[in-house]
């Protein structure tokens, strides 16, 4: 009995015919369409916008399960690309429209709430995942290695493998890296807000600080403070704050002159495109 166990394949069998394509087809819809109505729930953004990041969020899901199929990870793998979307879709989405809708008019005391229920729930849900989609998976993997089920060395590996992405992929999110692969990405677009402000096509705040402009809706999140700009004192350099006001609060800075050098420079993008701390002056050794 042994022997026979140890014989049989490390991997599922897998085929890709036409029962496969069509489940692949219906629950690539389904999740699209899930992911379609949370994004718009959650985001003031345009239905072309939300709809391309929702079909491909849907894609790369439905593609990781068939992937992870045969080698018995299919709650990691589709774990790890929701993970890379909790992480990375409210860099680049506004995801604040469903809290304002609930607090708009209530006291004080119930935005507290309202702030609390949804700080939370958002906590729970991605513990929620963690747990589920690795710790879980990953306690079974090291079961199967004790037990020496067939295939159970390449399935932990496999386990340890999505864990550290998904560990790479938290990480990011607090490094400098992420800043400047998310500024790479996101460039063109804030390149073309430039040009909207500068020909009049953004309008301008009815309030806040002068020289503030809010984004048309076409454009995603590239500033926070409900996607709202601020053209400086000369008419040409272009503030897009990606953090809340306060002395070490940091924001893109197009300044093609130059001028503004009193901002601590974090890091230089070239052709006027510089990250900046703002309310710290520039360090100059001697």
């Amino acid at each position: 009995m042994e022997r026979q166990s140890s014989d049989r394949s490390p991997t599922r069998d897998f085929e890709l015919d036409g029962v496969v394509f069509t489940l692949g087809a219906i629950a690539f819809v389904c999740v699209a369409a899930i992911l379609y109505f949370l994004l718009a729930f959650a985001s003031g953004a345009e239905p072309i916008p939300i709809f391309i990041a929702s079909t491909l969020i849907a894609a790369a899901i439905v593609l990781a399960w068939l992937a992870a199929y045969p080698h018995r990870a299919t709650a990691a793998a589709p774990s790890l690309v929701v993970l890379a979307a909790l992480v990375f879709l409210p860099r680049i989405f506004v995801m604040d429209s469903a809290l304002l809708r609930e607090a708009a008019g209530v006291p004080a005391s119930r935005l507290q709430v309202a702030i609390a229920l949804n700080v939370g729930g958002l906590g729970i849900a991605f513990l929620a995942l963690l747990v589920f989609g690795f710790v879980i998976p990953l306690i079974a993997s090291i079961l199967a290695v004790r037990h020496r089920l067939p295939g159970a060395s390449r399935r932990l590996a496999i386990h340890l493998k999505l864990l550290l992405g998904a560990f790479i992929i938290v990480a990011l999110a607090f490094t400098s890296f992420y800043e400047d692969a998310s500024f790479a990405l996101l460039r063109p677009a804030r390149e073309e807000a430039v040009r909207a402000v500068a020909g009049g096509k953004a309008p301008a705040a009815a309030s806040g600080w002068p020289g503030q402009y809010t984004l048309p809706q076409r454009f995603p999140r590239l500033a926070c403070c409900n996607n709202a700009v601020v053209v400086l004192e000369d008419g040409v350099a272009v503030l897009f704050p990606i953090t809340g006001a306060g002395a070490n609060s940091r924001a893109y800075l197009y300044d093609p002159e130059t001028r503004h050098t009193s901002l601590r420079t974090i890091a230089d993008y070239g052709r006027g495109w510089r990250l900046v701390e703002l309310g710290q002056s520039e360090e100059r050794g001697d």
